[in-house]
């Protein structure tokens, strides 16, 4: 991402969407940066490139059902 790192935006739009889910993808998941935005909760998953495109889409999923279970979201069953 140029001018800026993936954790560096997920830290700003946390502040208007609290119950986001971050999903990561970096080629460097033990990163110093990484491992401090997982610590205060910016990011839901991290996944190391190259990308595994199943282990993308369950965590889409888990996301999304961690998503509807915790927010006020009109998506919630």
């Amino acid at each position: 991402m140029p001018g800026k790192l993936g954790t560096q935006f997920l830290e700003e739009t946390i502040k208007t969407r609290p119950y986001q889910t971050g999903i990561l993808l970096s080629a460097f998941t033990d990163d110093q940066e990484v491992l401090e935005a997982g610590k205060r909760n910016f990011i839901y998953k991290t996944i190391e490139k190259p990308l595994n495109e199943q282990l993308l889409k369950g965590y889409i999923l888990e996301g999304f059902q961690n998503y509807q279970k915790h927010s006020r979201s009109p998506l919630k069953k």
